[in-house]
C-alpha cells in the first residue's frame, strides 16, 4: 500500500496563503526600493535624479541578486503579516474519500476541502 505525503488545507486557508504570498512580495519590492534609495544617498547621489521606474528596476535587480531576500523580508515583517492576515479558527471537519492513482482501489482518507501535495 502506497501512502502520499499531503498537506490538508481548507479553501479559506489556501486563499489566505495566496494573499500572504502577494503581500510578502509587495513588501519585498518596497523594502528593496528603500534600500536602493538609501544606497544612492550613501553614494552621494540624489534620489530625485532617478525616475520611479529606474528605482523599481534597481530594486528588482537587488531582489534577483539575493536568493534569500524574500525570506529575510518575510522574517522581518512577520508581525505585520500576522496582523494583516490573522488565523481564524473555524471548525471544518469535511471528509473526502479519494482513490490514490495506481494503487489497485486502495482508498485513503483526506480531511478538509483541499489536499495539496508537498
Amino acid at each position: 500500500m502506497a501512502t502520499a505525503n499531503v498537506e490538508v488545507m481548507t479553501a479559506r486557508e489556501a486563499k489566505r496563503q495566496i494573499r500572504i504570498r502577494g503581500a510578502i512580495h509587495t513588501l519585498a519590492r518596497q523594502h528593496a526600493v528603500n534600500l536602493v534609495k538609501e544606497r544612492l544617498r550613501c553614494e552621494g547621489h540624489k534620489v530625485t535624479n532617478y525616475t520611479a521606474a529606474q528605482l523599481r528596476t534597481m530594486g528588482e535587480e537587488l531582489i534577483a541578486s539575493d536568493p534569500l531576500f524574500i525570506a529575510k523580508v518575510k522574517v522581518k515583517y512577520a508581525d505585520v503579516l500576522e496582523q494583516l492576515f490573522p488565523v481564524k479558527n473555524c471548525a471544518v471537519n469535511d471528509s473526502v474519500t479519494t482513490k490514490a492513482d495506481g494503487v489497485n482501489g486502495n482508498e485513503s482518507q483526506v480531511n478538509g476541502l483541499m489536499a495539496l501535495a508537498i
